[in-house]
């Protein structure tokens, strides 16, 4: 994703549309891969973790959120530390760590927002500040409740 869309750190990097479609790509790039180390390991007798599987039930919690597209940018952070230690630190994948983590984001941004629209400020591009001032309030809620699975 780095060469054609730039720093893949930040939600401008892709669209909601080209984030799905890279996912798909990489998902079926993870079921190659699967297939191809499922085999060795099934002749050297040793243990395998299907990243596949495990980055396929990551990316359907994150197709299934509400608004997926208008609160792309409020959950991309997220999605991408996830997907990174699910594919480099073999986290297993939890619905209710996602769940819990994701609640948390969303109903952070749906409070600013309410509160914005009250108090009749403007949104000074803040998609991105806000991005971050939930990150920072997800880290810090909730870092001792995210317990990582590895394998």
């Amino acid at each position: 994703m780095i060469p054609a869309w730039g720093n893949d750190n930040t939600y401008l990097c892709l669209s909601p549309l080209c984030f799905l479609e890279a996912s798909k790509n990489l998902l079926e790039a993870l079921r190659l891969l699967a297939r191809t180390l499922d085999m060795h390991n099934a002749e050297a007798g040793t243990p395998f973790t299907n990243h596949a599987l495990e980055y396929e039930k990551h990316l359907n919690f994150f197709k299934q959120i509400e608004d997926f597209a208008d609160s792309y940018a409020i959950w991309y952070k997220f999605e991408h530390e996830v997907h990174l230690d699910i594919l480099m630190a073999n986290v297993l994948f939890n619905w209710q760590q996602y769940t819990s983590r994701g609640d948390i984001i969303l109903q952070s941004y749906h409070t600013i927002m309410d509160n914005r629209k009250m108090s009749g400020l403007a949104d000074h591009g803040g998609s991105v500040y806000w991005a971050n001032t939930l990150w920072l309030i997800t880290v810090y809620t909730n870092t001792e409740h995210w317990e990582e699975r590895k394998v």
